[in-house]
């Protein structure tokens, strides 16, 4: 009954592509395009899935479609965050919506890495008061590694 919602078939990335989605019959909700991820799916040696999906950026969709500005993004694109990031930079900068990222990487070195790089990137796009979910800590770039497991708000 929402009237506010529509779904549609679209990955949300960096850039205008097309990409192969990789995902276990077993947790499908772990779908991935990221290499890391792939890599790490492929290397388990049990059946995948796989799908040739289209991605946008959302400051692309956003002009393309029409759609209204949002003032709330929720992410969680295992492994993909970063590459959502950039491709909403205009948005981000310009509207500042509130976001809430869930933290992925294949294995945790590759967590903490992606974590460190998504706070400096936010930081970059002006959001400052970045809080750690699970532990209400505020998070920086020296404390990132804290975000690793969990997901992060920022206003």
């Amino acid at each position: 009954g929402l009237k506010n919602v529509d779904v549609r078939k679209v990955g949300i990335g960096s850039k205008a592509e097309v990409a192969t989605m990789v995902a276990s019959p077993l947790m499908l909700g772990g779908a991935s395009v990221e290499p890391d991820t792939v890599a790490g799916l492929i290397n388990s040696r049990e059946p995948l899935l796989s799908e040739q999906i289209s991605i946008t950026a959302l400051d692309d969709d956003i002009r393309e479609m029409g759609l209204p500005v949002p003032d709330f993004i929720k992410i969680d694109i295992e492994g993909g965050e970063l590459d959502a990031l950039v491709g909403a930079r205009s948005t981000l900068t310009t509207h500042k919506p509130q976001l809430f990222l869930e933290m992925h990487g294949e294995t945790m070195n590759l967590k903490r890495k992606n974590v460190a790089a998504i706070v400096a990137s936010l930081n970059e796009l002006g959001y400052r008061d970045i809080r750690h979910v699970e532990t209400g800590a505020r998070i920086d770039v020296e404390n990132s590694a804290v975000a690793a497991e969990g997901h992060l708000y920022c206003q």
